[in-house]
């Protein structure tokens, strides 16, 4: 018999759930919610309102979501911070900003000279690439 094709919608149906860490006190039915609109919001490639829509997840207090597996993690508010090397912090509104945007999403600050330099540019000890 031929080999049993995969269905790419039946991962993206599937409900969420919430991985370790447990005890950490997390909106679990807000985090859902947000998780089910962003899957909406990429299902119709409009990856914009998904990635405000996950910034506000982690603002909730979710470390991180893997859209493969459909399950999300906690991470204990006196740990967060930038959660990838190249993600900045808006120094007007202090909202954490994926490293890929060059304004903030909250306020439109243009991301600061140096902050979150995106990982294609910086050299391999971490600091900026000379001439770049």
């Amino acid at each position: 018999s031929a080999p049993r094709q995969r269905n790419p919608d039946a991962d993206r149906n599937a409900p969420w759930s919430r991985g370790e860490p447990m005890h950490i006190e997390v909106d679990e039915a807000a985090v859902n919610s947000l998780l089910l609109q962003r899957d909406a919001a990429r299902r119709d490639k409009d990856y914009d309102t998904a990635d405000d829509l996950m910034m506000e997840i982690k603002k909730l207090g979710v470390a991180f979501a893997d859209d493969r597996s459909r399950t999300w993690s906690a991470v204990d508010p006196n740990q967060r911070g930038s959660m990838r090397p190249t993600d900045w912090d808006c120094p007007e509104c202090g909202a954490l900003c994926y490293g890929s945007k060059m304004e903030c999403y909250r306020c439109a600050c243009a991301r600061p000279e140096g902050a979150g330099a995106p990982a294609m540019f910086k050299d391999p000890s971490g600091g900026r690439g000379e001439g770049r």
